[in-house]
């Protein structure tokens, strides 16, 4: 979360001072219906986790992309539009906004698709670390505190913001 609170004024000042083109080149992305029969079993992928800063530069494949996405915070109760990560009070403050080279867009989970926010590669901005610019994707995720509701404080906003983002960051 760190990365995204040091770049994500640079990115927003950018789109309102105009320098960004917005999404008129870029057309909304139907993402197909995740597999959720496919992946290894949960204790198999605990056992196989670790972190790497290597990365190849291949594009995900529209599947994958999917499943990735329906793993972070996509609907898995489609009667109560549950998600499949818990949100404090259930007010699913967290947008995840997808950066690529064919630009931003944000994660539709109700649609489980991509909506196109700009034309522009802004993956250098989605980071400190050098490898951002050149990931097949980055994932920024933005809590909109306007969507929790009741007698709550600044701070306590931002512990469970963290919070919930960090059981999205876990599903991915």
């Amino acid at each position: 979360m760190k990365r995204v609170l040091i770049q994500l004024p640079c990115l927003v000042g950018m789109i309102l001072g105009g320098t960004l083109a917005f999404a008129e080149e870029v057309h909304p992305v139907k993402l197909p219906q995740p597999q959720v029969e496919s992946g290894k079993p949960l204790m198999q992928a605990l056992h196989a986790r670790k972190s790497t800063r290597e990365f190849g530069s291949e594009k995900l494949s529209p599947q994958t992309l999917s499943d990735l996405l329906w793993a972070a915070f996509g609907i898995n109760r489609s009667a109560t539009e549950g998600r499949t990560a818990p949100s404090a009070h259930n007010w699913q403050e967290i947008d995840i906004y997808v950066a690529t080279a064919d630009g931003l867009y944000l994660f539709d989970a109700k649609a489980q698709a991509l909506q196109p926010i700009l034309a522009q590669d802004v993956r250098v901005l989605t980071g400190t670390q050098d490898f951002v610019k050149d990931a097949p994707i980055n994932l920024v995720y933005v809590a909109d505190f306007t969507q929790m509701d009741g007698d709550i404080g600044q701070e306590d906003k931002k512990i469970l913001a963290a919070a919930d983002t960090g059981f999205i960051g876990e599903n991915v």
